[in-house]
């Protein structure tokens, strides 16, 4: 199950992470992006009055630094690190990885300089997401199940977490959970202690593109998948409790025709 759930969490890294409403707009699509660097435009992070990103090197992680015309300014390389996901927060940047099978977090300033690195949780779990220091993690005891600050949550389902974002003084958490199918799971949690919890099926598998806060409310993209290629997306807006308030469908792909399916 670990190999499969990191590999699923890599994939979304490269497609896009959650982001908050601190963080300026992408400029519109460049195609230098994808052929000088080989990954989407939605894989880079506003930095400096430009960009940042990373890739798996062969000695580790690469972090890339852009102009605001994706020209590359300098690449920093860090060695031994598996990486899952790069966050920017009050103005450094963090690196969300593995080194030896455990969590790890790597800090640099924004010029590139590596300041700290330290270990976060026990062998084989899966960072997540960091927001104020706190590391989301997903854990594995008899199944998966997640972990933030000091609470566990728990489920007799799987439970694996995806991201976390600050609203009505506490933390939603985002992340899946297998039922039937992976439904999209989110829990809050406030004074540490979990206000509560909903599960959201949309039909298929799914998952989580894209998040923001704007006046108490939620905005999501998430998706619908199965492994026959048919796909919806959806544009979400909850209320801070959690409730559905809007839900428009953004695209639908229909399943693929059988030669086309692996």
């Amino acid at each position: 199950m670990k190999k499969l759930i990191t590999t699923a969490l890599v994939a979304g890294l490269f497609l896009g992470c959650a982001t908050t409403n601190n963080q300026t707009k992408i400029t519109p699509l460049n195609l230098k992006v994808l052929k000088e660097y080989q990954v989407s435009q939605t894989s880079l992070r506003p930095l400096n009055n430009g960009y940042v990103f990373f890739k798996t090197g062969i000695r580790g992680v690469d972090i890339y630094y852009l102009d605001k015309n994706y020209n590359l300014l300098k690449k920093v390389t860090t060695k031994s690190i598996e990486p899952f996901k790069l966050k920017i927060e009050n103005n450094k940047i963090y690196i969300l990885g593995e080194k030896n099978n455990k969590p790890i977090i790597l800090m640099y300033d924004n010029k590139g300089k590596l300041i700290k690195s330290y270990s976060v949780g026990n062998k084989f779990d899966i960072p997540a997401d960091i927001i104020d220091n706190k590391v989301l993690l997903t854990k594995y005891n008899n199944g998966s199940y997640i972990s933030f600050g000091k609470i566990d949550l728990k489920s007799t389902k799987n439970l694996t977490a995806t991201s976390v974002i600050k609203v009505d003084g506490g933390y939603m958490i985002f992340g899946t959970i297998l039922e039937k199918s992976e439904d999209l799971f989110i829990a809050f949690i406030k004074n540490n202690k979990l206000k509560w919890s909903k599960v959201y099926d949309f039909g298929m598998d799914n998952g989580i593109e894209s998040v923001k806060v704007e006046n108490n409310e939620i905005y999501l993209n998430v998706f619908s998948t199965d492994y026959m290629g048919a796909k919806t997306e959806y544009k979400i807006v909850l209320d801070k409790n959690g409730n559905i308030i809007k839900k428009s469908k953004t695209l639908e792909i229909k399943e693929l025709p059988p030669r086309f399916r692996t």
